[in-house]
């Protein structure tokens, strides 16, 4: 399979990723990637339709109305979930969504919350797996950077880093870099971000697990 192909990922990204994939079929999981490379376009796509004016999911997954919230309080709900545009980490082919298809329940929708990799959820074995083989591996080859809840971003257990890439650009993945990045004149909210973008910067981008 070409990965490159499929998922937009840097080489070295799609070798780790075969070789924890191989680990995975001797524990009996099959490693899949629900998400891969994602353009900052698709990224846009994704905020400007998940940036609902009425509505936002907290932690938890469950919709408060907007006109409870604060504006500030509305940005930080939706980026508890979703990327702004040009700051994901799926932009630089070193981060994937992964999930186990054994596991998967025919005809079943894949929707990545933390409730299908709790301890009794359908991906619970996964979720032990990249406990021994990610988070306590010396090896270092991913990590999981959204891994508690100390992140501005919901733990993501399904979310894993190239270490030796992602590391390397984010080393370089400054302020001004970040800011020049992202589409603000097209963006749901775009002003209110570009209003609290340090604040962003600070805790959604550069605030990871490592």
């Amino acid at each position: 399979m070409n990965l490159k192909k499929i998922t937009g990922l840097s080489h070295a990204t799609e070798q780790a990723f075969s070789r924890l994939a191989d680990q995975a079929l001797n524990s009996g999981i099959q490693l899949k990637i629900a998400s891969g490379f994602r353009s900052i376009e698709r990224q846009l796509a994704i905020w400007n339709r998940k940036s609902h004016p009425d509505y936002v999911f907290n932690v938890d997954g469950q919709e408060v109305a907007t006109r409870d919230l604060s504006r500030k309080q509305w940005l930080k709900a939706v980026m508890q979930w979703s990327a702004v545009p040009g700051l994901s980490r799926h932009h630089w082919g070193t981060d994937i969504d992964v999930f186990d298809a054994n596991a998967l329940p025919k005809d079943y929708s894949l929707q990545l919350t933390p409730t299908e990799y709790s301890e009794n959820g359908i991906f619970s074995s996964l979720h032990q797996f990249l406990n021994h083989h990610v988070d306590r591996n010396p090896q270092r080859e991913f990590f999981r950077p959204y891994r508690s809840v100390t992140n501005g971003v919901s733990p993501e257990a399904w979310h894993l880093s190239y270490y030796p890439e992602a590391q390397s650009l984010m080393r370089s993945f400054t302020l001004s870099r970040a800011y020049q990045l992202v589409p603000f004149e097209h963006m749901y909210a775009g002003e209110l971000v570009k209003e609290h973008f340090d604040y962003i910067y600070q805790h959604y981008v550069i605030n990871v697990d490592d």
